[in-house]
């Protein structure tokens, strides 16, 4: 089990009842402020933090290098608030101010997606709170993003929710 306590990552093994802390260092954990962790299919666990990701792979080894990818697109220390993978095995990564970001894993490349005042079908904000998966190939992402359009429909208040600000989303049983 992996948990944050907001002083690095803490992985308690339930078996033994030991617990091994990650604490931030360079070639390590990338910062001890972490906001979020997500394990994706291949067992990788990714730790987003308010300076960006770190990755730890199944042999218990930090990397940081994704984090070079991003800064090729002018995202520098980026908190990162979200992950999901989608069934393609491409990671989509919310930050707190830099949008949203495909990452491509097994090709190491990327697409950002950004709030662009002149396009209704822009996201939102650059303000990422969670990622679900969505009905018909949709992600909800505080917006609805269609996976094969790559496109955003967005909601306000004037279209029934309560104001502009959620925080967080949970898809019903009938998936409304």
């Amino acid at each position: 089990m992996w948990l944050s306590e907001g002083n690095g990552l803490i992985r308690y093994i339930i078996s033994s009842n030991k617990i091994k802390i990650y604490n931030a260092a360079p070639n390590y954990l990338l910062s001890n402020s972490i906001t979020c962790l997500y394990e994706d299919r291949s067992g990788v666990l990714w730790v987003g933090t308010n300076k960006g990701i770190s990755i730890l792979n199944i042999e218990q080894q930090f990397s940081n290098t994704i984090n070079n990818i991003l800064n090729k697109y002018g995202i520098y220390e980026s908190s990162i608030t979200t992950f999901w993978e989608d069934d393609n095995n491409d990671l989509r990564i919310g930050t707190d101010e830099n949008g949203l970001i495909k990452f491509d894993i097994s090709e190491n490349d990327m697409v950002r997606f950004v709030f662009d005042e002149n396009d209704i079908y822009s996201l939102l904000s650059n303000k990422i709170k969670c990622i679900l998966e969505g009905r018909n190939n949709n992600i909800i992402i505080l917006t609805k993003f269609n996976i094969k359009e790559e496109s955003f429909i967005n909601y306000y208040e004037q279209d029934g929710l309560a104001n502009d600000y959620i925080n967080s989303i949970i898809i019903d049983n009938s998936m409304n």
